[in-house]
């Protein structure tokens, strides 16, 4: 399942200061398939149409060419997939994402791509990395709050409510808070990491092709706090260090809809094929030896790293005495100011919400600059394209489409909403 796929370098973590977004996963994990279960979502539950028996699907990785895991999909559903590979914050990330849907789309099952981000008060703390998201904590419920109306346009959420698989995911982080204290104190280290874990989930409604539709967002939001110590001279003193933490947040959205009035009918549909993931052990070695190697790597690194940064404390130790604690409370008062000018916006329906929910989805807003029309598409390409006819083209390439393409094909404009 996806959420037990999340965790597998949590204990890379506490040396590391991060989490990574592993496909691989562990088996004390909580299975996502209880997230599906819900109670009626307030109208009247009609029998549903016969959708066929199961059918086994694959989920290819076209990087490896290998089959990352099977699920189960009623046989007159559509079925898309794909494994996401690309630089993490600070590691490597990958991440299966899914859709499945009935013939007119009107039921269906969809699992997102994992998003992370981090926070520290302190910039020293926060990691580094091109892929790095830094944004302050924020709910389950805000989470879902704010990219609802991006998933799905012109959609309503009719209620918010603690989503069954809580306390599964609570039981989990009380397991791994053990684990965190027990590697802690191997190590003599009296600062273990802790983990805090919730489940939301929200009722939307929306029209889809002029028909109405119900649809749950169960979100899973794991944060993780590291202790992290920093340089904290103060005038007339030796080199000294205080402990400051670093919070790491990982989300999970799965999404499942049905036509108004059949959502509650539809669970065990949602149930069975949410529970009927099933990895490749094959896959799923290859990549725990390819992330071996690179947290091995990484930990090589950190103790060097570590050693180069406490040597040239030292040596620097009589410079910074006279403003270290200056600078360090200066840099507490602006990370201050930043988390409530980020909590204020946040709770602002403005175009600076639809930017941020952009920007967490890897998505940019462009605009064609010959006609003024306007469109969503990825942010993970240098070059976006329009012929002017709904046709859009994304590129990595330095080359025009234009004259090797059919159409007359405009270069689009990123823009802020």
């Amino acid at each position: 399942m996806k959420t037990a796929r999340l965790l597998e370098t949590i204990a890379l973590a506490i040396l590391l200061g991060f989490i990574g977004c592993k496909g691989s996963g562990t088996t004390g994990a909580p299975s996502t398939a209880s997230a599906s279960s819900a109670p009626s979502s307030g109208s009247a539950s009609t029998a549903l149409p016969d959708f066929g028996s199961p059918r086994q699907v694959e989920v290819v990785d076209p990087m490896f060419n290998m089959v990352a895991e099977t699920i189960n999909v009623p046989a007159s559903w559509k079925f898309e997939s794909t494994v996401l590979h690309g630089p993490g914050c600070p590691g490597e990330y990958y991440a299966v994402v899914f859709r499945t849907a009935s013939a007119d789309f009107r039921y269906g099952v969809q699992a997102l791509p994992t998003v992370q981000w981090a926070w520290a008060d302190d910039d020293r703390l926060k990691p580094k990395g091109g892929a790095c998201k830094y944004m302050a904590g924020m709910s389950a419920a805000e989470y879902g709050t704010l990219i609802a109306p991006r998933m799905r346009p012109g959609s309503e959420v009719d209620k918010i409510e603690r989503a069954p698989i809580a306390d599964s995911l609570q039981q989990y982080a009380q397991q791994t808070n053990q684990k965190f204290r027990q590697q802690a104190a191997a190590m003599g280290n009296p600062n273990p990491a802790s983990m805090t874990a919730d489940a939301q989930r929200l009722l939307i409604h929306y029209d889809l092709n002029g028909q109405p539709e119900e649809e749950w967002l169960v979100v899973q939001m794991y944060v993780t706090r590291f202790p992290r110590p920093v340089m904290a001279n103060r005038p007339g003193q030796v080199l000294q260090t205080v402990i400051m933490p670093v919070y790491n947040t990982n989300v999970i959205v799965m999404a499942m809809r049905a036509p108004k009035g059949q959502l509650q009918s539809a669970v065990p549909v949602f149930s069975a094929i949410n529970g009927s993931t099933k990895v490749n052990q094959q896959y799923q070695s290859m990549l725990s030896a390819r992330s071996a190697e690179f947290n091995n790597r990484m930990i090589a690194q950190s103790w060097q790293s570590t050693h180069t940064i406490l040597q040239a404390g030292a040596e620097a130790g009589a410079r910074l005495q006279s403003n270290a604690q200056a600078f360090i409370q200066h840099l507490q008062q602006e990370g201050d100011v930043r988390r409530a000018n980020f909590n204020a916006r946040m709770l602002q329906k403005s175009a600076h919400a639809q930017d941020v929910s952009d920007y967490l989805l890897d998505q940019q807003l462009y605009v064609n600059p010959t006609t003024g029309r306007t469109t969503t598409q990825s942010s993970q390409y240098n070059n976006t394209y329009s012929n002017g006819n709904g046709a859009i083209m994304q590129t990595n390439s330095q080359y025009n489409p234009d004259g090797l393409v059919s159409g007359n094909w405009i270069q689009m404009q990123p823009i802020h909403h």
